[in-house]
């Protein structure tokens, strides 16, 4: 993963990648809260249900080599419990 922080807040472009090297997520923080998200599968393709815009929506989280996927939703940049 590859993230910048600024005031010890998460803040600009955060990059993670699979083990088998394919992006997984790109996503923007502001001070520390979320802003947008975009995720891929293992597969490399697309996740289709993932929406996270002005720091609202749902982001999915696959697991490489497994069923295993973790739904996170966030309101004004911040996580809520589901």
């Amino acid at each position: 993963m590859e993230t910048t922080y600024k005031d010890g807040k998460q803040d600009g472009v955060v990059n993670a990648w699979y083990n088998n090297s394919l992006l997984k997520e790109k996503s923007t923080y502001s001070n520390g809260k979320i802003v947008s998200a975009f995720v891929w599968k293992p597969n490399g393709e697309k996740c289709p249900v993932t929406s996270v815009k002005n720091g609202n929506g749902v982001k999915l989280w696959y697991v490489l080599g497994s069923t295993q996927v973790d739904r996170i939703t966030y309101k004004d940049g911040e996580r809520v419990e589901d």
